[in-house]
């Protein structure tokens, strides 16, 4: 397995430590391997004898260390990966009074006690939202916490849901996963996929963790396109939820929106690390009846908005590697994340995400940017590309439309460094009311889209995933100058690479769909 070390240094100008591993019979990565910011890695097998030490040395004197004893045991057996059971639509034999083992014996709904690594297959077809809301989700047994029951339909794109009524998908119970799916809530519906607590009955009562919603298709949604939260004032929400290479297109309709949103977390325990994760994701042409439209929101990380202050979220979130543009709002931002005590607030990472064109739509907003650093601290941005080709934001000449901006975030603790940031006229970071925020170094230069154009709505049929199906908006969104190749988007690839930020929740998932991020569980250092 992996661990983060961390190691405080006071009294000096130079904070930097130097990492090592040693011990009895610890020649070579005989006993793993830590590197210069402190991530370990065991070795594949067991050494004798079975410990190690991690010593964190300080640079500038260095007879002044502190050091951390590793024990190194046998890698747990591999579970077996789960039974496969069969869904399907009403019409098409679907009850939940069958077996559910095979095909001719599916169930309606996921209203079923099952287990981590088990598969609900779906048949394709049009399925009914009131089988897929809240308290329709069973229970899911999950010893050790470290992987989900997935709702998987067999073709991708081909298992669709459509509500005038309601959220499409309510999913109200954790260890939960969703695969591609296709769902859209038109006039008259909600969010087209919820993540929360049930409004009623003991599961109001309970939180919901480790929920991955990987390679669906949301369009023309009401409310939101994914959103996560709880209910407003209560104790519980949501925590460990990943939103890996989804499509979230045309979305808000109805209610104050955005495309794909955090919203209000709650933690379940205090382990280090990612929590929550954005990855691989498309969001543009979405919409809200408040002016908010954002591409991508974590939002509400202190509560505030929930009424549950003081005590705010403090654990990891990430954004990274996904793709926004043409939404109402800003492409991706993170808000309220400074309220509340003790001052104990999430670390925000959002990067290598690209972001082109944004704050096209209606706002009375009087900052606009691709990416914004909104109401809140330990946040930091780094490796993204940001492009805007316009003066002003929201239809009028009076917003400046900025590349990426700083928005009432007066803190040392907020960053915008090493990014390519562009605006063909000039304004490539702001900073409203935001003074102390570090930024730069950056490059402000034009990354030479390829074809920076406005996509249409997404056409997956035949198509085996969302990054298949947007290869050519990819390739769209590629830029031809080669000093910005590296920053933005990046295709992911199946190798998996040494990540820090990736959450490691994510690495004993089973079924986990492959080609839509890279998986950051292994010892190379990422490319």
């Amino acid at each position: 397995a992996t661990q983060q070390f961390s190691a405080s240094v006071t009294g000096i100008s130079n904070t930097s430590v130097t990492w090592t591993v040693a011990g009895p019979g610890c020649s070579g990565t005989v006993c793993g391997t830590v590197s210069s910011s402190g991530f370990y890695t065991a070795p594949t097998s067991v050494p004798s004898p079975a410990n190690a030490t991690i010593t964190a040395r300080s640079q500038q004197d260095t007879t002044k260390f502190a050091v951390a004893a590793v024990t190194i045991a046998p890698a747990p057996a591999q579970v077996p990966s789960g039974k496969t059971y069969y869904l399907a639509p009403m019409g098409d034999g679907g009850n939940d009074s069958n077996s559910g083992l095979t095909a001719i014996t599916p169930w309606l709904s996921p209203n079923h006690s099952v287990n981590c690594g088990d598969v609900l297959l779906a048949a394709a077809g049009d399925y009914d939202s009131a089988n897929f809301w809240n308290a329709q989700w069973g229970h899911v047994t999950c010893a050790a916490k470290n992987d989900v029951a997935w709702l998987k339909c067999a073709t991708f794109d081909t298992c669709k849901i459509s509500s005038t009524a309601r959220a499409a998908m309510f999913i109200s119970a954790g260890y939960w996963g969703v695969q591609g799916w296709e769902v859209t809530t038109p006039s008259g519906g909600n969010t087209c996929i919820n993540i929360a607590p049930a409004y009623w009955g003991p599961s109001g009562t309970t939180q919901i963790d480790h929920i991955i919603l990987a390679n669906n298709v949301v369009s023309r949604c009401d409310g939101d396109g994914i959103g996560s939260g709880n209910g407003s004032g209560t104790a519980v929400g949501t925590d460990y939820v990943a939103y890996l290479g989804n499509i979230a297109y045309d979305t808000g309709h109805a209610f104050c929106a955005a495309g794909l949103s955090f919203w209000a977390p709650v933690a379940s325990d205090t382990v280090a690390g990612t929590h929550y994760y954005m990855a691989g994701n498309f969001a543009w042409d979405n919409h809200s009846t408040c002016g908010d439209a954002e591409g991508i929101i974590l939002d509400t990380l202190d509560g505030v908005e929930a009424g549950r202050t003081p005590k705010p979220y403090d654990q990891q979130v990430v954004a990274v590697n996904n793709m926004v543009m043409w939404n109402d709002g800003p492409g991706m931002q993170v808000d309220l994340n400074m309220n509340g005590t003790p001052n104990s607030h999430s670390h925000v990472y959002m990067i290598h995400n690209t972001l082109v064109n944004n704050g096209v739509g209606p706002s009375t907003a009087n900052y606009c940017a691709q990416l914004v650093v909104g109401t809140t601290v330990n946040a930091e941005t780094y490796g993204n590309l940001s492009a805007t080709y316009q003066d002003h934001c929201f239809g009028g000449s009076i917003t400046t439309s900025w590349a990426e901006a700083a928005a009432y975030a007066p803190s040392s603790t907020n960053s915008i460094h090493n990014e390519y940031v562009y605006s063909s006229y000039g304004h490539a970071v702001g900073s409203i009311a935001s003074a102390g925020v570090v930024i730069g170094p950056n490059i402000s230069s034009n990354p030479m889209f390829v074809n920076p154009s406005k996509p249409g709505a997404p056409n997956c049929t035949g198509k085996t995933s969302v990054p298949d199906c947007l290869s050519a908006v990819i390739a769209d969104f590629t830029p031809t100058e080669s000093t910005a190749l590296s920053y933005g988007y990046q295709m992911p690839s199946s190798v998996s690479v040494n990540d820090p930020l990736y959450p490691q929740w994510l690495c004993t998932v089973t079924h986990l769909p492959n080609g839509l991020v890279t998986p950051g569980c292994g010892t190379a250092p990422p490319q």
